[in-house]
């Protein structure tokens, strides 16, 4: 995901005064500007989705009604980002997080490979169960972590947050935030 330009950080809080002060529109636009960054995170945080669109629609009650508590201390997004963490930190093990282990993923993968060598593919469609099982072993993976070490890896990874913002989101420090990493600059591109 890019990261944010001012200009969009300067309508994010346009926005958020005219939402502040009542205006509908206003207030309208921003949900729709922040809620595929939720319900993005929320999906790679619970990884089925009706879970991830019940957790965005709690989170979203939440920023909507807690808006005045937004003070500007930090940019807005990463505000949502800590409502968002809070609430996936604080809710119940779901349906995903019950099922899988590491066992239940190795089975999964041990199956697709050998449906997959079984039948006659082509190298393209090859490359294509390729990174299926690719893109699985990494959820499985992430599903079987903690809920915090996974919002670590989501927030660094896939949304490129700094240790700053990462820091400020998850109530930890920076460097505990990206201890996997090397630094903010030098990120590998695992998704």
């Amino acid at each position: 995901m890019a990261k944010e330009t001012c200009t969009d950080e300067t309508n994010f809080e346009r926005l958020v005064v005219l939402a502040k002060e009542g205006q509908k529109n206003a207030l309208e636009d921003l949900v729709r500007r922040i809620q595929d960054r939720i319900y993005g995170l929320a999906l790679r945080t619970l990884f089925l989705p009706a879970d991830a669109e019940d957790a965005t629609q709690e989170i979203l009650i939440r920023i909507i009604t807690h808006l005045d508590s937004f003070k500007g201390e930090s940019r807005f997004t990463t505000w949502c980002f800590r409502v968002a963490a809070n609430h996936l930190l604080s809710t119940h093990k779901r349906r995903a997080e019950r099922w899988f282990s590491f066992e239940r993923c190795e089975e999964a993968i041990e199956e697709a490979l050998s449906v997959s060598s079984m039948e006659n593919f082509k190298i393209s469609e090859d490359h294509l169960v390729v990174e299926e099982v690719r893109l699985a072993c990494l959820q499985g993976m992430l599903i079987c972590l903690s809920r915090e070490i996974r919002l670590v890896f989501i927030l660094g990874v896939v949304f490129e947050v700094t240790s700053v913002e990462g820091s400020q989101i998850l109530s930890i420090t920076p460097e505990a935030f990206r201890c996997v990493f090397p630094g903010d600059g030098s990120r590998s591109k695992i998704l």
